[in-house]
């Protein structure tokens, strides 16, 4: 049994009453242009498994030819809505990739309206359903095209897994703990701290694929993530200025490469919308920053969490500054 090397610190409660009724554990770190002006220090040496935040430079690693829009679906998690069907089948048709192809998991989609229509329409889990398809498809097609071996595109050994693990070690200053991710591709841990310092090094001087990925990211948000998505909100609706990614059990990271800020939260509770909402809003209400872009961050999130909680509920800011 995996246990926490740390105790993790209560960042807010929901309740009513003045009594309360759901406590949620988890910590977010702020790094602006190499100070961090938010966050545990104690805890920053801390290991997580980085999921699919590491997307990003799993593009950055590839080799795809060209600039179209679909290709945003290769650092994705997606949630098979009608804009992604429509990107991943332009996808396809690009890379002459088929599902069989693929060795990703057979899966449902992420959109919980679109599985329940695809299992009442008694439709069985496909590969091409499951958020990572696109990584997938970019990962085959890159390997294609510089004659490297697809059959054993899920290793950590494969080319284009070594380029991107000897990414993460050049920029995070720490080597990557080297695991297999939930779509059975190359997954990667390293500290709290190694993720902060690979963000701003990756802003600070930006490869030329780096700078494909935040064009791609800034012009297409909803593909990166989809409807109803707090990732493809941020990005979206602050009009490109962040750049947010949601990744497996309770991670999101901010980016905001004209200040060079990197938010990073991770609750301990898993995946819930609502939560990631209120864990950015308690860090950036507690730390209360005259930053422009940080005041225009919490506003919105201010905005956005009224729509969050339910009617007569309280909540208390429980993150401290440490």
């Amino acid at each position: 049994m995996t246990q926490l090397p740390f105790l993790p610190e209560p960042i807010f409660s929901i309740g009513r009453n003045k009594i309360s009724e759901i406590l949620v554990y988890g910590q977010t770190f702020i790094l602006q242009d190499k100070n961090l002006i938010f966050g545990p220090k104690d805890t920053l040496d801390q290991k997580f498994m980085c999921r699919s935040l590491l997307k990003p430079w799993q593009f950055e690693a590839m080799n795809i030819g060209d600039q179209h829009n679909y290709w945003s679906l290769c650092f994705a998690s997606h949630s098979y809505q009608s804009i992604h069907k429509k990107a991943l089948e332009d996808l396809k048709t690009k890379t002459s990739i088929e599902e069989r192809d693929l060795q990703c998991p057979h899966d449902f989609p992420l959109d919980p309206k679109v599985k329940y229509e695809l299992i009442s329409d008694n439709t069985n889990p496909k590969k091409i359903f499951h958020q990572c398809s696109g990584k997938h498809i970019g990962f085959i097609h890159s390997s294609r095209i510089q004659n490297f071996d697809t059959k054993d595109y899920l290793s950590s050994t494969h080319p284009i897994n070594q380029r991107f693990l000897a990414n993460l070690k050049k920029h995070s200053l720490e080597t990557p703990i080297v695991g297999i991710d939930g779509c059975l591709n190359a997954a990667a841990g390293m500290s709290y701290q190694a993720f902060l310092h690979l963000c701003q090094a990756t802003m600070d001087e930006p490869s030329e694929k780096m700078r494909l990925c935040f064009e791609l990211w800034k012009d297409n948000p909803r593909l990166v993530g989809g409807i109803n998505r707090l990732d493809s909100d941020i990005s979206e609706d602050l009009g490109g200025e962040f750049l947010a990614k949601e990744g497996a059990d309770g991670l999101i990271m901010v980016l905001h490469p004209e200040t060079k800020t990197t938010i990073l939260t991770k609750i301990y509770h898993g995946v819930k919308k609502e939560w990631l909402v209120l864990a950015l809003w308690s860090a950036l209400k507690t730390l209360n920053s005259k930053e422009p872009h940080l005041h225009r961050l919490k506003d919105y999130l201010t905005l956005k969490i009224r729509n969050s909680i339910g009617d007569h509920q309280e909540i208390n800011l429980i993150q401290s500054k440490k």
